[in-house]
């Protein structure tokens, strides 16, 4: 009985002995591919996170889109089901939303409807302005600001009994169309030291077609402060006659059409003709209002400007890093 015994405990003991060893086997193993699977490099596709287009304005929608990275981006899911389909096009919509192809920039909505008492009557009427932050306090304040201004005043000079004595027994008709005020926006980095934005200004109050008007924000980045036209340039008299002339002469040859008063007046060398400007990583976008240079028909017209062109004004190169 007892060498049965002893044969037994000593199987029993063997047996455990093979366990534990098969144990410490497997970890080795497991622990050896994985130091294998780190160590491997990457595909292309998996080195680099997916970026997507840009979202329009119709794509931002109900409310402001903040995210802790400033550049969201979509990691790589393996479509190897519906369910994976679906995040997908999940993520590829937040991104939207958030702008990620414009590094550093958060796209954000101020989006409300008119008053009720308007609302009740033409529930078409709506306000939704883009516009974007990045990061700065003291700019992104500013840049709010702006918009809530545009926003707040869009909705206090919209007044319908005067627009029915404007326009009679056609402000039903058109007032039937939707009453809206939209704002997009596109960023500019002349350098480090500066950021322009230019908003495009969509308002429709009636008649045959919306209003446009270009507007641009320009920051100094070494104060946070915006720059104005005086900001720019040590010679603002010099820097309105030489915009003026270089305007004047790059329309005509675009267009062939002599020096219309329309182009003249629009460009004559006072601010109020030179106070949409874009600052550029070569020089500087000056931006025409429609019927400002020519017909609604021709849009808005940008002249591009090199620096250079400029030097007699002495702009503040500062801001170019020149």
């Amino acid at each position: 009985m007892s060498h049965v015994f002893s044969l037994c405990l000593s199987r029993s003991l063997a047996f455990c002995f093979f366990c534990l060893s098969f144990m410490a086997l497997c970890a080795e193993a497991k622990e050896s591919a994985e130091t294998d699977a780190l160590a491997q490099p990457l595909s292309s596709a998996e080195e680099r996170p997916q970026e997507l287009p840009p979202g329009t304005l119709a794509a931002r929608t109900e409310k402001d889109q903040a995210t802790n990275n400033n550049n969201l981006s979509v990691e790589k899911i393996e479509l190897v089901n519906p369910t994976h389909q679906q995040k997908q096009e999940e993520a590829q919509a937040m991104a939207q939303i958030s702008g990620s192809t414009l590094p550093g920039i958060i796209d954000h909505l101020l989006i409300r409807p008119l008053p009720e008492q308007k609302m009740a009557s033409h529930p078409h009427m709506s306000i939704a302005i883009c516009y974007p932050s990045i990061g700065r306090s003291d700019v992104d304040s500013d840049i709010r600001q702006w918009a809530a201004d545009i926003a707040d005043a869009f909705e206090r000079n919209f007044d319908y009994e005067i627009l029915s004595a404007e326009m009679g027994r056609d402000v039903d008709a058109a007032l039937n169309k939707d009453i809206e005020l939209a704002a997009d926006y596109s960023v500019s980095r002349p350098s480090s030291k500066a950021l322009s934005i230019t908003f495009h200004l969509w308002n429709h109050v009636g008649g045959p077609h919306a209003n446009l008007d270009v507007v641009t924000l320009n920051y100094s980045l070494i104060n946070g402060q915006r720059l104005h036209f005086v900001d720019l340039f040590k010679k603002p008299d010099e820097a309105l006659r030489l915009m003026s002339e270089w305007s004047r002469a790059f329309l005509d040859q675009r267009y062939g059409t002599g020096r219309t008063q329309m182009l003249l007046r629009g460009t004559e060398p006072e601010v109020e003709n030179f106070s949409s400007l874009t600052l550029t990583p070569s020089g500087i976008s000056i931006h025409f209002q429609p019927y400002q240079v020519a017909t609604w028909e021709m849009g808005v017209q940008t002249v591009e400007m090199p620096l250079e062109a400029l030097a007699s004004a002495r702009p503040l190169t500062v801001f170019w890093e020149r």
